[in-house]
């Protein structure tokens, strides 16, 4: 299934441009794309940071190194 689609995958750089809150509060599965792979950096919009970040407190995302805004970027 989709909800599996990086399992076992180990991911330098994973950049989720799209991303909104609003999707993650509709769809409560959206952290079955993400907990099976191994991220050292993790770029999301900055409105899903706090929620993407709960998860990795709370041990439900657990292969995360390092989560950063893609609002923060610059050129």
């Amino acid at each position: 299934p989709a909800a599996n689609i990086f399992n076992a995958a180990n991911i330098t750089n994973f950049v989720w441009y799209g991303l909104t809150t609003e999707a993650m509060n509709s769809n409560t599965a959206w952290f079955g794309y993400l907990k099976g792979a191994t991220i050292t950096n993790l770029y999301v919009p900055s409105d899903c940071m706090t929620m993407i970040q709960a998860k990795i407190t709370d041990g439900t995302l657990t292969k995360i190194t390092n989560l950063y805004s893609i609002d923060d970027w610059e050129e």
